[in-house]
């Protein structure tokens, strides 16, 4: 598979803006706290996720679930700076490849 040299170039550029983080530092929002910190309905999150414009939760048992908080921090941080859909995807996708090797 090749990258193209813009989504490369774009994927450096995010790379550099990922916050570091250790599992020490975790924290967890409920769904309830992502509505009120991000001021969007539950369609509007489901919607957000499913384009790749907010990361997926993790999940924390039985039904329950939850976002990482720095991942929204940095999602939220993406907005406040007016980067665009694509910068936001490929940061969402990096948060998703970071959470990975988190352990």
């Amino acid at each position: 598979m090749q990258i193209h040299p813009t989504s490369y170039n774009l994927s450096k550029q995010v790379a550099c803006t990922l916050p570091t983080t250790s599992p020490a530092d975790f924290q967890i929002d409920r769904r309830g706290e992502i509505h009120n910190r991000l001021s969007i309905s539950n369609t509007t999150l489901h919607n957000r996720m499913k384009n790749g414009l907010l990361p997926t939760p993790i999940p924390l048992g039985g039904r329950a679930v939850g976002w990482l908080r720095h991942e929204i921090d940095a999602v939220l941080a993406a907005m406040v700076a007016e980067k665009g859909d694509d910068y936001i995807r490929t940061l969402v996708g990096l948060l998703l490849e970071q959470r990975k090797n988190a352990v």
